[in-house]
């Protein structure tokens, strides 16, 4: 079962008055590194991110939400230290932060919809991934855009290889109903299964994971709320 978490972000006034006990939570490195960003809303969204995944993970586990430990691969993906059976990913968009949980290696992306240029399909995109995405009707086209860049961006979070690998190093293709990822030439990947979730209007969910899971859930999360 995929379980997907989410929240909205607060207005300024909110977020203010409960950062510091929010920040109180984490190791005193991610504090900092938090700390260091200039823009508040990239700083709630990574703070709201990391909380989330960090009171998700203690209340499965039993255990304090202080003594949850968080490593990160070379790429930057995250992963929990001492505990292999539970994984997670986070991802967040405009008024959105999201978090996937999953009995194995998960890849999430949420994007916002919006109008973009085909030039930017053609520098990320493969040239069968630009072929259907023409094949749409021009007023669709933005959001087949964001249908496959969810899903390509949650396949390299899946790897855990994050934005620095390519996303044009492979395709994923539609077929019958469903989403594949291919190589260049068109064969499926091994162990990969693309999803979409049903988020809200304007938004687009990818995730990927392994093989299909049983069901998908979906939990919202306040902040407020937990650290009352």
């Amino acid at each position: 079962m995929v379980e997907i978490h989410y929240t909205e972000i607060l207005p300024e006034d909110k977020y203010e008055s409960i950062r510091k006990s929010l920040m109180e939570l984490l190791p005193p490195g991610r504090r900092d590194v938090l700390s260091s960003y200039r823009h508040p809303d990239s700083q709630q969204r990574s703070l709201l991110g990391d909380i989330m995944a960090r009171s998700i993970l203690s209340r499965k586990l039993d255990i304090p939400v202080e003594r949850i430990r968080i490593a990160t691969n070379p790429k930057g993906k995250p992963s929990l230290q001492d505990h292999s059976g539970l994984h997670f990913n986070i991802s967040h968009a405009g008024l959105w932060v999201v978090c996937g949980i999953f009995t194995g290696e998960i890849g999430i992306d949420i994007e916002k919809i919006r109008k973009t240029k085909l030039g930017v399909a053609k520098r990320f995109f493969t040239p069968a991934e630009i072929e259907w995405l023409i094949s749409k009707p021009p007023e669709s086209r933005p959001e087949y855009f964001f249908r496959l860049w969810t899903l390509k961006e949650s396949y390299l979070k899946y790897l855990g290889l994050g934005m620095t690998a390519s996303l044009g190093s492979f395709s994923v293709m539609e077929h019958q109903g469903r989403y594949l990822a291919t190589d260049l030439s068109g064969l499926p990947l091994p162990d990969v299964y693309l999803g979409h979730i049903p988020f809200c209007e304007g938004y687009w969910l990818g995730f990927c994971t392994r093989s299909e899971p049983r069901g998908i859930v979906k939990h919202s999360w306040y902040p407020e709320e937990f650290i009352r």
